[in-house]
């Protein structure tokens, strides 16, 4: 009798254990195929019923999880889950790899000094000569996001060290990139602050935004002219209004809106380069 009951509980816990593990499979299929709010789902099923199941496993649904979020541009989601895999896994190895994964995820998320923290963490004290070498090179992707040309050159020279002369003849043409790059005219958000200062939507159309600099100056001359008009009606009311509703609203947007768009001329040109170092890069990370 009892080495029956053992047989069941056994032949239990092997259907629980494939079924599970076909959950796993479905969950990475989904993924595969693009449909990842299923994915998710499914990775989710597995982790609610393979809690004594091997923390590898978890980890890994976590850090899939990770990875559908982030496709789907659900950044904070996507960090939450990349950070429970993190802490789900013993295996340094994998941990080292996830954390470099975080680091990617930070710097899609704009969060530069967070990634450039995580990453030099491990490019400094990991055991894993790989992990150190492409902690480094996304480090100097992060750096080139946040104009920090030198920093990035320090990054990719620790990224490029002993390797073949293939890999060094890119180290060089990317250090010629760099050196481009600090010669190229990038906006100064301070400035154009100042320009829209002086004269409405200035400071857009210094940052390349035409559009929206005329729309700015239009705004703001509309608004101008009612308060005037108000004050040489005698309308004080209708004054104060424009005025401090009206004038004050458009005129102090009209100066943040000059610093974003310096902002996204920076960006732009920076995320060109990035692009083009990590084109060249592709394969070799």
């Amino acid at each position: 009798m009892n080495s029956l009951l053992a047989v069941g509980i056994f032949i239990a816990i092997t259907m629980i254990s494939d079924r599970l593990d076909r959950v796993l499979a479905i969950a990475d299929r989904l993924l595969s195929e693009g449909q990842y709010s299923e994915a998710i789902t499914e990775y989710k099923r597995y982790i609610f019923f393979n809690e004594n199941r091997e923390e590898s496993a978890i980890a890994y649904a976590y850090y899939k999880m990770g990875l559908a979020f982030r496709i789907q541009g659900q950044g904070t989601d996507a960090i939450e889950m990349i950070i429970r895999a993190i802490q789900s896994t013993s295996d340094e190895n994998v941990r080292e790899e996830y954390r470099i994964v975080l680091g990617i995820t930070l710097i899609g998320q704009k969060q530069y000094s967070q990634a450039d923290f995580l990453l030099l963490k491990v490019e400094m004290f990991s055991p894993y000569e790989k992990a150190r070498k492409r902690a480094a090179f996304f480090r100097g992707i992060c750096a080139i996001y946040t104009s920090q040309w030198e920093v990035a050159r320090e990054a990719f020279l620790v990224f490029f060290s002993g390797e073949d002369s293939e890999i060094n003849a890119i180290g060089r043409r990317i250090d010629e990139l760099i050196d481009r790059a600090k010669r190229i005219h990038h906006k100064s958000p301070r400035l154009a602050k100042t320009l829209s200062s002086i004269i409405p939507g200035l400071g857009q159309i210094y940052s390349g935004d035409l559009f929206g600099g005329l729309n700015a100056f239009a705004l703001n001359l509309a608004t101008g002219y009612l308060c005037i008009n108000g004050i040489v009606k005698k309308q004080f009311m209708d004054a104060i209004f424009n005025s401090f509703f009206l004038f004050e609203r458009f005129y102090t947007g009209n100066r943040k809106n000059a610093i974003e768009a310096a902002n996204r001329k920076n960006n732009s040109l920076n995320q060109r380069l990035a692009l083009e170092i990590e084109t060249m890069i592709k394969g070799k990370i």
